[in-house]
């Protein structure tokens, strides 16, 4: 039972930090990226910040992000799993947490019919990036990881 408590933490740990992170690190730099010529609806996200306040925006960030935060912690315990233990396991975060934001992207791109600017999509994509990186720093600094035996049943499927 332990061993599925370590797995449980490290999906709480990336729902928990990676959507404010991402988000308290996209809003600003899309906000001087972007053009007030021509908004889409993500980079609207970065010119109403300021006006209604950045922690209120943030839940917009966990609004969006909180299904590819999921994902990125099921495919960080797989990873963490399988990948032998010298593997830097930020990058490997990094990794899946932006090709998980690129997929959401276009996803939100679908839903508002909008095709969202490059720089933002870059911007999206290197900050949750950035944000799964750090959330495995993180949790490797507390030493949660998913448990040997767990390691072991995971690697026979």
């Amino acid at each position: 039972m332990n061993k599925f408590l370590h797995s449980l933490g490290l999906i709480v740990l990336f729902v928990g930090l990676v959507p404010p992170v991402a988000g308290a690190l996209f809003i600003p730099v899309a906000f001087l990226l972007e053009a007030p010529v021509a908004l889409d609806p993500v980079g609207n996200l970065a010119w109403i910040a300021p006006l209604i306040g950045h922690a209120l925006v943030l839940i917009v960030a966990y609004i969006i992000g909180f299904l590819p935060a999921l994902a990125l912690g099921l495919a960080y315990i797989v990873a963490d799993a399988v990948l032998p233990p010298t593997w830097p396991r930020w990058l490997i975060a990094a990794t899946i947490g932006g090709g998980l934001a690129y997929w959401a992207g276009g996803i939100l791109s679908v839903w508002t019919d909008n095709e969202i600017d490059a720089n933002i999509q870059h911007v999206l994509v290197g900050s949750c990036a950035v944000a799964s990186g750090l959330t495995a720093i993180v949790a490797r600094t507390f030493g949660i990881k998913v448990a040997r035996a767990h390691r072991q049943e995971l690697t026979k499927l």
